[in-house]
């Protein structure tokens, strides 16, 4: 089966995934997921040890499996879909339950019931400890009644049970043969005995996934080839408990794991974390370079190589700043000078002055190096000879936060005060706030390939387009206005670093709210649902660098992330929505035929639900009712909508939702 859209990466390490947890604190009625299933209208199910559970993301809600409506919850073991849409629900009382479309039906069978699969001919199997019923679908009447031999693992093997009797029954009339195979070869590099196999699941990525007794969860990779890819997530790494008891895949390719202690997801976020944990040898990375397609940070501790599975280090010891060398090298500032890298042997450069703290530093397309010591001053430097100071009027007594070069020899040099200077080979041009940039402390610039510049800074973003500078700030739509950080990315997009998350614009849509002040820039936004687990935030003067492939770089308060753009996974599915509850003056209110109010209803509340997975926290919804409100009430994430006072008449509400991607 192909990669899907959205879901995992199957490139990716089991650990690289995100995990989540729900438990008890979440409103779990039971923190034993014995069963989880999905219907046809989005809902997740789930069989805990205290009865029926329906989840959509947000809230936790026991469902009664009781024909009378009386409370009667119970152990879930099983849970089955069917083709027809209907849920399957089979306890430890013995009692089998259909649900379909709010109408129940009930049949006893006076054992525990272990699983309910469905037939080929879309009958019911409902396997107890010694005997596999066969049941009709529709009528809920037994059809078989077969023995069974050795309880196997389900699913983990084909099976079928045998007769009751001889002659009785054709064992067929009862069993489901199951089309995953556990190879004994993966159980003895597991060193698992098959009795530690719960349950097995295909993933749509052909991927098996194990849930053991004590032993977690385990990926089979590529499970036909000779030697498989076979990793295990467990309690360690963040797995809520190591007895699994079923793993299940919903509709966005989420998995969803239950076990003895709560709910688990795993999930591909768009980001990538790297911290000590992945070889950092510090979490507060102070400087980003890309020398060819590699990338170095550097901290207080010392100098790493990462990539999206981890770290390496480099050098020991303090590293102040980092700047790529046009040879393939790398600048590397440090307490005892400047040096440069190649090939991870580190030789100091005799500049001809000391120069023990340079914050910022920059190599020219010219070959001259531009830096920044808060004590010596701005200097230039060429290879042979000995650095010269910046005497220039426009730089006396001015403290350089950030030095970027041009493609043309210019150089871009950012002021702690807000300021921009310009050198383009001659003369300095300073550009202040009378010159359209935001004002307040400068944090970052970076330069396009074409000349122009970026400017990031305390009060919002800037451009410079070769003549003038236009901003932008919240008026204009943007997350906010402190901006810590703007780079270009792949597809004609800018990429923009706030202390809450990273968002991504076009630059045609910025370009048209400089020229259209009623024009709210849209923009996607990425934070921890997206895997962003810690806040980029500005240790030193380059907090972001971009790959030759388009792939960005950033420092977090706690470690490094990265994105690849041009591989962001979107979620192809729109949440389907549903109408929850209805009060009126607190009084719920039958949803299930058309409502009629008393006179004098003073207060209107309805609740309703968008079921997205991947990111419940970010489903968002517009809703209206119809005769009364002229447009789409914007209610953003809010799960309800309030009215007080109708006057009397007919109205219909309405409501839209979208998923954590924009999809309505």
């Amino acid at each position: 089966m192909g990669r899907p859209a959205a879901g995992l990466n199957p490139k990716k390490r089991v650990t690289q995934y995100s995990l989540t947890q729900w438990g008890h604190r979440d409103g779990l009625p039971s923190t034993t997921i014995y069963a989880i299933a999905q219907t046809g209208d989005g809902f997740l199910w789930l069989g805990t040890a205290d009865g029926l559970v329906r989840f959509d993301g947000i809230q936790f809600v026991q469902v009664p499996l009781s024909v009378n409506g009386a409370a009667a919850f119970g152990r879930v073991r099983a849970l089955l879909r069917g083709t027809d849409g209907a849920l399957w629900a089979g306890t430890d009382s013995g009692t089998l339950v259909r649900l379909n479309h709010g109408t129940m039906k009930s049949l006893r069978l006076n054992a525990p019931i272990a699983s309910v699969r469905e037939r080929p001919d879309s009958s019911i199997a409902v396997e107890t400890a010694t005997q596999v019923f066969r049941i009709s679908a529709a009528t809920m009447e037994i059809i078989a009644t077969c023995r069974v031999g050795a309880i196997p693992v389900q699913p983990a093997k084909s099976w079928s049970p045998q007769p009751m009797s001889p002659g009785e029954d054709n064992p067929t009339q009862c069993g489901v043969d199951s089309d995953l195979h556990l190879d004994p070869s993966i159980l003895g590099r597991t060193h698992l005995p098959p009795d530690q196999v719960r349950s097995v699941l295909r993933d749509s990525d052909g991927n098996l996934w194990m849930a053991t007794r004590e032993s977690g969860v385990f990926r089979v990779s590529n499970p036909a080839d000779a030697h498989p890819g076979i990793e295990q997530l467990s309690v360690v790494d963040g797995l809520s408990s190591d007895s699994v008891w079923n793993i299940f895949e919903d509709r966005e390719h989420n998995l969803w794991i239950g076990t003895q202690n709560g709910l688990d997801r795993l999930r591909d976020d768009k980001f990538s974390t790297v911290t000590r944990r992945t070889g950092l040898v510090s979490n507060n990375m102070d400087s980003l370079a890309v020398s060819g397609d590699e990338v170095f940070a550097g901290s207080v501790l010392g100098l790493n190589r990462v990539t999206t599975s981890g770290a390496e280090t480099v050098l020991r010891g303090s590293i102040l700043s980092l700047a790529a060398a046009a040879d393939g090298s790398l600048f590397v500032a440090t307490p005892h000078g400047l040096a440069t890298l190649k090939n991870d042997r580190a030789h100091f450069i005799d500049l001809g002055m000391q120069a023990n703290q340079i914050t910022t530093l920059a190599q020219s397309s010219t070959g001259e190096l531009w830096f920044y010591d808060p004590q010596e001053g701005l200097y230039r430097w060429q290879p042979e000879h000995a650095a010269i100071k910046v005497t220039a009027p426009a730089m006396q007594g001015r403290a350089v936060s950030a030095i970027r070069a041009g493609a043309r020899g210019d150089m871009w040099l950012g002021l702690t005060n807000g300021d921009v200077v310009l050198y383009d080979g001659e003369t300095f041009r300073t550009f202040d706030a009378a010159d359209g940039l935001p004002g307040g402390e400068l944090h970052s610039i970076s330069v396009d390939s074409d000349g122009s510049a970026w400017i990031a800074s305390e009060h919002g973003l800037a451009h410079y387009n070769g003549k003038r500078f236009v901003s932008w700030s919240r008026k204009n739509g943007l997350p906010g206005d402190r901006v810590l950080w703007a780079v270009r990315g792949p597809h004609g997009r800018l990429w923009l670093g706030y202390t809450i998350g990273v968002a991504s614009v076009t630059i045609e849509d910025l370009l048209r709210a400089a020229s259209d002040p009623g024009f709210h820039i849209p923009y996607d936004f990425y934070d921890d649902g997206d895997g962003l687990h810690s806040n980029p935030d500005l240790h030193g003067s380059t907090p972001v660098v971009v790959l030759p492939d388009g792939r960005l770089w950033l420092t977090t308060s706690e470690g490094l992330a990265t994105v690849d753009p041009a591989h962001i996974r979107k979620n192809p599915f729109p949440p389907p929505v549903h109408i929850l509850q209805v009060t009126a003056d607190d009084a719920k209110v039958d949803i299930g035929k058309s409502i009629t109010l008393a006179p004098h209803t003073h207060r209107i509340e309805i609740h309703y639900t968008g079921l997205s997975y991947t990111d419940p926290r970010k489903v968002t919804f517009r809703y209206r009712l119809l005769n009364f409100d002229s447009q789409w009430q914007e209610g953003s994430t809010r799960r309800f909508a309030t009215y007080t006072n109708l006057p009397p008449g007919k109205y219909r509400f309405e409501v839209l939702a979208a998923n954590g991607d924009g999809l309505w």
